[in-house]
């Protein structure tokens, strides 16, 4: 995944400065943190990536209960005249969007070329909410399919926006260590703290399930129990996508477009 990412961050344009390996240093965990969270601008990045990571993480674990439940998929189905399991019909309505997201990179290009890095992550957050929306009273396949498609262009933005925002936060450090270059550092700490949203997903799952009366492995549930899956799988990352926007808006960098700097 990160390699493909890699390649997707240089389809866009993204120039990195040369690493001065001279100054490496080693930090502990707790040195570490205090040293990336006394960055302004990767306290916001911070809020942007972990809300990004939790839609990726809802979308991926409540896909099989909203098919399931919301989408009254049990059985097999009949899509496009072809006839199809649960799972076949669950692998579709996974596989077409993210496959799809791919060549979708290619018309970010643009738009990160004219309005930048900060104002393309906005715009991108907001492209989920159509699909989320769809999702979250889609009650057949072909209107969960609608859904899932029309997320792609938000799946494609999120994809490749953190790797040139933190790559501008690295640079913007360096002027501050006179060239020196904490890639390491705060990549690593990026990592380690969007893992976050991993517990954010499961909490949130256990609390909106006990409350609206989820019967696990129960083929029915109540009405009361679908809405909170449809709540789960489109109003909660609906929210995540507005808090990236919300963080974008506050990250002090990346206010101007630098052509000239080979920033975009």
């Amino acid at each position: 995944m990160l390699i493909a990412a890699g390649y997707l961050v240089a389809m866009i344009g993204v120039k990195e400065k040369p690493i001065d390996e001279s100054k490496e240093q080693a930090f502990g965990l707790g040195h570490s943190l205090k040293i990336v969270l006394a960055n302004r601008a990767f306290r916001w990045f911070l809020g942007a990536n972990i809300s990004k990571e939790y839609i990726w993480l809802l979308l991926a674990a409540m896909l099989p209960f909203w098919r399931k439940y919301a989408l009254g998929i049990q059985g097999d189905v009949n899509v496009f005249g072809a006839t199809l399991s649960g799972g076949d019909a669950e692998a579709v309505l996974l596989g077409v969007p993210i496959l799809l997201t791919i060549p979708f990179v290619l018309i970010w290009r643009p738009i990160v070329s004219k309005l930048g890095y900060r104002k393309t992550w906005i715009i991108g957050s907001f492209t989920f909410i159509p699909g989320l929306l769809v999702m979250t009273f889609a009650r057949d396949f072909y209107t969960g399919l609608l859904g899932t498609i029309l997320t792609i262009p938000g799946l494609a933005n999120s994809m490749i926006m953190p790797f040139p925002i933190i790559s501008e936060i690295i640079d913007e450090d360096a002027k501050l260590e006179h060239g020196f270059r904490r890639e390491g550092l705060f990549f690593g700490m990026n990592g380690g703290i969007v893992k976050l949203a991993f517990s954010a997903q499961g909490i949130l799952f256990a609390i909106v399930t006990a409350l609206t009366g989820f019967a696990e492995g129960s083929p029915v549930q109540t009405e009361t129990a679908i809405w909170g899956i449809r709540f789960l799988i489109g109003v909660t990352p609906t929210i995540a996508a507005l808090l990236v926007a919300f963080c974008m808006w506050k990250y002090p960098l990346g206010r101007e477009t630098h052509l000239s700097k080979g920033t975009v």
